[in-house]
């Protein structure tokens, strides 16, 4: 990394502390950590849940390291603000993977200031002060190094998943972008090794001190917390449903029978089958010809961008912060394509969403683009567009001869259709 590029981020670095405010955010979100991080200075961080804490484990690392900075309770309390810098680091993640891979991804200088200076990026972690870069950055980084490190890779994903359980959702990216490259059974069992001790090195504590089952509870009924159509994401169910979706329970039967919750899994898992498909049958065509094309890493970050979307937008209970992770691919899938049209539009809608919800610059929100119903068709809008993109520039006819031959093969003759 150049001396110039690391002024550049510690200066950019510097005027985000700066800029942050130092009061405001989202109340519930600040109280949570500062309620938690006080726990933890009481009662250590092995006995945190059993406060109200329903976090996974990762975050209370952090909450523990900003603790032991500040010392005690009353500075636990007053400079709880200054714990955004955690999340403001991993906002640079990115532009660290940039520089360091300059060469790979042929990076025009100045492409990483669209990131930089895209206060849609920035607002979960200066203005709200939520953790959503720290999961999704993560995410981004193990998908990225699967294809070169894959044991370093797989111990960030369990980072990850151990910071925000909706990283689950990714693993079959992560996975199918992990056996491209470990194609040995030494190399993959190493790094299922990797990803378990560092599994096992997070959760000891926990287990040494009793309070591990408590932990699990947590996990386990992260689907259970708020059990409401939406949670102020403005998606599908902000356009077919005429009351506030906050109001309606997603357990509420529907006309057909089935209860929201169950509409909206059946939605997402279809919606992400039809997603992913392109991807699968160029997984399956790389894993056999050993030959990873140019614009495979495209359709990666293009795919990853559209799960989050359309996780965020079918399933019931979901937060406005949830799109999150779409912002940081769908930027990478435009450095890669040099088309940012995806990323540019999913950020008017990310932060139209998040400030229609804080309401942090005070605007007038009772016009047509903060209607809550615009914002959720312009997330569809995005979600059809992407998922035309990948069907026209990813998916061909020869990708499917090579798989149907490879797999019609028997003793090196390809049976006949009327065989098989």
């Amino acid at each position: 990394m150049s001396k110039k590029v690391i002024i550049e981020l510690f200066l950019f670095f510097a005027f985000l502390c700066l800029l942050m405010p130092l009061s405001g955010g989202f109340v519930f979100d600040i109280g949570e950590w500062r309620s938690w991080a006080l726990h933890i200075h009481e009662h250590g961080i092995t006995h945190i849940y059993e406060s109200n804490a329903n976090y996974p484990p990762v975050i209370m690392y952090f909450l523990y390291i900003y603790n032991l900075i500040q010392g005690s309770a009353q500075k636990i309390a007053d400079n709880i603000y200054y714990f955004k810098i955690i999340p403001i680091i991993f906002d640079l993640l990115p532009i660290i993977l940039l520089v360091i891979f300059k060469k790979t991804y042929e990076l025009k200088k100045g492409y990483y200031y669209f990131l930089l200076f895209n206060i849609a990026y920035l607002y979960n972690s200066v203005i709200w002060g939520q953790l959503d870069s720290i999961h999704s950055n993560l995410i981004l980084t193990a998908i990225f190094l699967s294809l070169r490190y894959p044991a370093i890779a797989m111990m960030i994903f369990v980072l990850a998943l151990n910071m925000k359980i909706q990283t689950i959702i990714f693993l079959p990216i992560f996975l199918m972008s992990f056996i491209t490259k470990t194609v040995s059974t030494k190399e993959f069992l190493k790094s299922i090794l990797a990803g378990s001790v560092l599994q096992i090195i997070i959760v000891i504590p926990f287990i040494i001190a009793g309070t591990f089952n408590q932990l699990s509870v947590i996990i386990t009924s992260a689907t259970t917390i708020f059990p409401f159509a939406s949670m102020n994401a403005f998606n599908i169910w902000h356009i077919v449903l005429n009351e506030n979706p906050m109001d309606v329970l997603d357990s509420t039967a529907s006309i057909i029978g089935l209860s929201y919750k169950q509409i909206g899994l059946f939605l997402f898992f279809t919606i992400s089958a039809i997603t992913l498909f392109p991807l699968i049958i160029k997984t399956i065509r790389i894993s056999i010809s050993k030959k990873t094309p140019k614009n495979y890493q495209e359709l990666l970050f293009l795919t990853s961008g559209l799960i989050a979307l359309v996780f965020f937008f079918f399933n019931t209970q979901m937060h406005e912060r949830y799109s999150h992770p779409a912002l940081i691919f769908l930027f990478f899938y435009g450095l890669y394509k040099g088309n940012f049209i995806l990323y540019m539009l999913t950020s008017i809608a990310y932060f139209l969403n998040m400030e229609k919800v804080l309401r942090h610059f005070n605007w007038s929100y009772h016009t047509f683009i903060f209607e809550n119903r615009t914002i959720a068709y312009l997330f569809l809008i995005i979600l059809i567009i992407g998922i035309i993109n990948i069907y026209r520039n990813y998916i061909f006819k020869e990708d499917f001869i090579f798989v149907k031959n490879k797999f019609l093969k028997k003793d090196g003759q390809v049976i006949s259709k009327n065989t098989v």
